[in-house]
């Protein structure tokens, strides 16, 4: 492969006909404000939403709702207290009935009665035209610069046909969403609308207000009033319309309830183009010291008509080429290629430094109400979002990542006090992000499962494994784990009692509170992330120079975290497990008394991702037997119809385990996972129904799990094209990897590997390397001392420098 790995053409979305399902609905956006693009025979819409438009009324107040974790264990200690039903819908019941001030409630898990936050749609922009059912519809987004484009081929009978083009984007730069309208041959009138419907949930949310600024200009205003300790939020949309004076057959807008209209008389030949801004009044903390979020909206509007729509697409096209020129690849496996770019696109639509994180649904919200309130849930859906970030050098969206938990830790600390009486940070499952910290929301199931914790640091560990960026390291990541691991040695001197046990803890997913808690002892995760953030703090302790003291309560703190282990049983397989007491008599029995929540397949997957208790292709130690576990348990059972989790859960680590056809199961449900049209499949793994709902989070896999066939460098150790079939071709450019390394290869089957190595660190460079013969490694002209260490090779590196090896 001669040309460098690059985004092209190719790459496009292309779609013929109409979308009218808004679940199938491609998205653009610039990781704040995001849209959805539904094409209909007689219309062009875009469903806009942003990551901060949020309702955050909230009636719940975290201390009446929280039962602590003292009287959690007092009641199951003295009164037989435990739960009788499914992981989020058990019923209290006790052996002896408890005094009255001891008792048992959860206000939040599921209780759709009371006042919940959730995203909300921000608007919509529609052109709508003579299209009838037989017009010819072709609709291409161009990911290189996130410019949609639609033609609409319309025939009129004896009067000819007719050819609309409408092309739109969301700039990348500012919220702003520019849409320019063409026509080739004679159609008629078309008609511009800027909307937004009244709330069809929540009859408490005024309607919208709409107001005429001139006749090219007005703004439709939406309101979320004051409630619940929420201050009354409010976010409006701009539109500078063609003018009627300089656009010929553009006629004044008119204002009617929620919308804004505007009919134009097209010419052949013409171009009219709108600019509609969005504004918010919780926009970057930089904008709220300037004016007001409705000037700034109609600032947005019209500095976009001022610039000028070729000038606007232009910077466009600039901004992001910057963002293709950070990491690309080239495969002879196109379909892969195609669904690496553009589910790295769909995620960069979504993620944006300094602008609030996307929660389930992030900045495509399709409806007024989402399921689970569009929370962040952070068992994994959350993070799923950023698990590309490090791995395809794009680290500024764990900067925002970064800024999301700083928003949230006022939140986390009080939890931490009133549920454990303990100072540090304590996380729920399911968060709300603008609550103030006494009405940020508490679970006495969801919310007591300790690791989720520690879970939110893996992305601000995988940015500093990467990069080895110490300003990162000293300001954004260490604060956040000395914090946790500081609440993880309390809770431990606190509560950790002869028996050694983490408990009472949950496995989310798994057996709610069991009767002496025989369930809820040393889960599988907690003893992962308790280990893991203990580990990240006293290293980065040790590289900071800083806190000798914490470091050695933190020694302490790992050494009474109990292994993972792996047993035989007797007939036949394997058991993973914390202690040997929990190995079942019955090895049919999977649910033991500490069993991870989806079968032994799934807990060996999470010790290789994201869990990382191991990096996957040792030889020696725990290794085989989870590779044998997942073989004997999964592998045989891999079917197009397997239930869900196994989808996502096992791709990864089986690529990383290097399993006899991971690449043929891997790309199979990534390319599975696809719409007609080859975006990502956007429902989760429900399929699509009228109440289907959209996360966008799981546009990672395809880029995620084909980076790792590429390139994986867990335990510091570079591998080049680890999974790739080698008699395919295949390059990259950019993928960083672990150590401080940006990396550039190519696969050829008849000359082998060719790689550049970028240090970013000055740290020793570590291959696997299985062929006999050592590496050519040659940096600035000079060869470079090379030595074998058991699998690997080895050489020094200066920060800065690159590296050029051929095999």
């Amino acid at each position: 492969m001669k040309s460098s790995p690059a985004v092209s053409i190719d790459h496009a979305l292309v779609i013929d006909g109409p979308v009218n399902n808004i679940q199938e609905a491609p998205a653009i956006g610039n990781g704040d404000l995001g849209a959805l693009v539904q094409v209909f025979q007689d219309e062009f819409r875009l469903h806009l939403a942003k990551n901060d438009i949020w309702d955050a009324r909230f009636d719940h107040v975290a201390k009446d709702g929280v039962v602590t974790q003292d009287d959690l264990i007092r009641m199951s200690k003295e009164y037989g207290f435990r739960l009788e039903g499914g992981a989020y819908s058990g019923k209290p019941v006790f052996d002896r009935q408890p005094p009255k001030g001891l008792r048992y409630v959860d206000r939040n898990s599921g209780n759709d009665k009371h006042v919940f936050p959730c995203p909300k749609p921000a608007g919509r922009i529609r052109i709508l035209h003579a299209g009838t059912n037989s017009t010819k519809i072709r609709t291409v987004l161009d990911i290189r610069n996130g410019v949609v484009t639609s033609e609409f081929e319309m025939e009129f009978g004896w009067h000819g046909t007719g050819l609309l083009r409408v092309e739109a984007f969301v700039d990348r730069d500012t919220n702003t969403v520019r849409v320019r309208l063409g026509q080739e041959r004679m159609l008629g009138s078309v008609r511009i609308c800027i909307e937004k419907m009244p709330d069809s949930i929540d009859a408490t949310i005024p309607a919208p207000r709409v107001r005429l600024e001139n006749e090219s200009c007005g703004t439709v205003t939406q309101r979320i009033p004051t409630g619940y300790g929420a201050k009354a939020f409010e976010w409006h949309l701009a539109g500078a319309f063609p003018e009627p004076g300089k656009n010929r057959g553009a006629r004044p807008i008119v204002a009617h309830p929620y919308r804004l209209w505007q009919s134009c008389e097209l010419q052949p030949g013409t171009r009219i183009e709108l600019s509609v801004g969005v504004a918010t009044d919780r926009d970057g903390a930089g904008l709220r010291r300037k004016k007001n979020s409705l000037v700034r909206a109609r600032r947005l509007a019209m500095d976009g008509r001022k610039q000028g729509y070729d000038q606007a697409r232009a910077a466009q096209t600039r901004s992001w080429s910057r963002f293709w020129d950070r990491s690309g690849i080239e495969l002879a496996d196109k379909a892969l290629e195609k669904t690496w770019y553009r589910n790295l696109f769909a995620l960069a639509c979504q993620i944006r430094p300094g602008a609030m994180a996307p929660g389930l649904v992030g900045n495509v919200v399709p409806w007024d109400a989402s399921p689970w309130h569009g929370c962040f849930t952070v068992n994994m859906n959350t993070q799923k979002m950023f698990l590309s970030s490090a791995p395809t050098n794009h680290p500024e969206w764990i900067d925002g990542y970064a800024d999301w938990l700083d928003h949230m830790k006022p939140g986390f600390r009080h939890l931490a006090k009133i549920t454990f009486g303990l100072k540090g940070i304590h996380s729920p499952h399911m968060i709300f992000p603008y609550q103030r910290p006494e009405r940020q929301a508490s679970s006495n199931q969801c919310g007591r499962a300790m690791g989720m914790t520690g879970w939110h640091g893996q992305p601000l560990w995988w940015r500093w494994e990467y990069f080895r960026d110490r300003t990162f390291l000293r300001d954004r990541a260490y604060p956040y784990f000395k914090e946790a691991a500081s609440f993880y040695w309390r809770y431990l001197k606190k509560y950790l009692d002869a028996s050694g046990d983490l408990y009472p803890s949950l496995n989310l997913e798994g057996p709610p509170w069991t009767k002496d808690f025989v369930h809820n002892r040393d889960p599988f995760i907690d003893l992962i992330l308790f280990r893991n953030t203990f580990q990240y703090a006293i290293e980065a302790s040790k590289v900071l120079h800083t806190d000798a003291a914490w470091r050695k309560r933190w020694e302490w703190g790992l050494s009474k975290i109990r292994p993972v282990r792996v047993d035989r049983l007797e007939k036949g397989g394997y058991w993973i497990y914390a202690d040997k007491n929990d190995i079942p008599n019955n090895p049919d029995n999977w649910r033991g008394p500490r069993q991870m929540h989806a079968g032994q397949s799934v807990a060996a997957a999470w010790t290789v991702f994201p869990g990382e208790t191991v990096a996957g292709d040792e030889t020696e130690g725990l290794a085989p037997a989870l590779r044998r576990i997942m073989q004997d348990n999964q592998w045989k059972k891999w079917h197009p119809d397997v239930i869900w989790i196994h989808h996502w859960w096992c791709a990864i680590p089986a690529l990383r385990m290097q399993l006899p056809g991971a690449f043929d199961m891997a790309r199979s449900i990534i390319l599975r996972e696809r719409f007609p049209a080859g975006h990502a499949r956007t429902t989760h793994w429900i399929h699509l129904t009228p109440d289907a709902w959209r996360v966008p989070e799981d546009n990672y896999l395809g880029v995620a799990a084909t980076t790792e066939m590429l390139l994986q460098s867990q335990d510091g150790i570079i591998r080049l094209f680890p999974c790739w079939p080698k008699r395919q071709r295949a390059a990259f450019r950019g993928l960083p990897a672990r150590g401080g390394f940006i990396v550039s290869a190519e696969w050829n089957p008849k000359r082998g590997i060719k790689a550049e190595i970028r240090s970013l660190a000055g740290e020793p460079c570590r291959i696997r390397w299985e062929a006999k013969r050592l590496p050519r490694v040659v940096c600035a002209s000079r060869r470079q001392s090379v030595l074998r260490e058991g699998r690997e090779v080895v050489f020094q590196t200066q920060a800065g420098n690159r590296y050029a090896i051929k095999s």
